[in-house]
């Protein structure tokens, strides 16, 4: 039986609740608030889950798109999912804040089980959120970012929540050397669920990001990740998963990705693939 988040078990809400000590025990290592950005070669949100806590320049734009593919084997059943173009729009408001609008694109996903196959298309949901980047780090002293959205219910039948789920994360990075970066994130988020039953109730996940970037070239990188997320509610699930891609810097306010990714337990997605860009203007 699923709960909503109100009236979540006692336990749910402890486990939630020490998650949260854990979020705010990073926040507390936030330090002065950031200079005033310079435009330089563009850093990114994509292609990994760990989110950069560096936030754009005021007065810019930055674009970031692609295309994903996700398939999941689980309870004799096999859902395979596209989504392009999954779309998230950085605008730089004053030093330090960013607004956010992400767009997950248009979904077609196939679910294929022993009774059959049913396929579903249409607009994925909407997602409004900011990010505020607290200071800009040098060497192993760490930059640290908030960031904070709501997933709205605009998301065609089947293909997104009913209800409007928050997320939030502290976002964190290194610059262990000139070619090595270390990125983590820790946070929660609220997950609308739709029952058999037609009944909708919210899940509550504790999520976490780890990764290492290396520059093999001044315009070649690649990446290694692990993520997931910790069932802090009675009915969620935790998942675990692994990543690894290529991003190309064509100009220094345009770059290119392409990634592969795998499951470690059988709640969590099979494998995934996707490819993408970024675009920053004014350059």
């Amino acid at each position: 039986m699923r709960f909503p988040a109100a009236a979540a078990p006692r336990a749910a809400r402890g486990r939630t609740s020490l998650f949260v000590l854990l979020v705010l025990a990073c926040a507390g290592a936030l330090v002065p608030p950031a200079r005033a950005q310079q435009p330089g070669d563009i850093i990114t949100d994509r292609p990994d889950e760990t989110e950069s806590p560096f936030s754009v320049a005021p007065g810019s734009v930055q674009i970031e798109m692609g295309w994903s593919y996700v398939e999941v084997d689980a309870d004799g059943s096999e859902r395979r999912t596209h989504q392009v173009p999954g779309t998230v729009v950085r605008i730089g408001a004053v030093r330090g804040l960013e607004a956010r609008l992400g767009f997950a694109g248009w979904r077609h996903r196939q679910v294929t089980s022993p009774t059959g196959t049913e396929t579903r298309s249409g607009v994925g949901p909407l997602r409004l959120g900011a990010k505020y980047q607290f200071n800009r780090g040098h060497g192993m002293t760490p930059t640290v970012g908030l960031l904070g959205a709501v997933i709205l219910p605009t998301a065609a039948e089947g293909l997104g929540p009913k209800r409007v789920d928050p997320t939030f994360r502290v976002a964190v990075a290194h610059e262990a050397s000139d070619v090595v970066a270390i990125g983590y994130n820790l946070g929660l988020r609220w997950l609308s669920v739709e029952a058999l039953t037609g009944e909708t109730s919210t899940e509550i996940e504790g999520i976490y990001t780890l990764a290492f970037g290396l520059a093999l070239t001044g315009r070649l990188g690649v990446f290694a990740e692990a993520f997931g997320a910790l069932a802090l509610s009675d009915d969620a699930v935790s998942v675990a998963l692994l990543h690894t891609g290529l991003t190309f810097l064509a100009r220094r306010n345009l770059q290119f990705d392409a990634t592969v990714g795998i499951g470690l337990n059988k709640e969590a997605d099979a494998w995934f693939v996707g490819t993408g860009f970024a675009w920053r203007v004014p350059r």
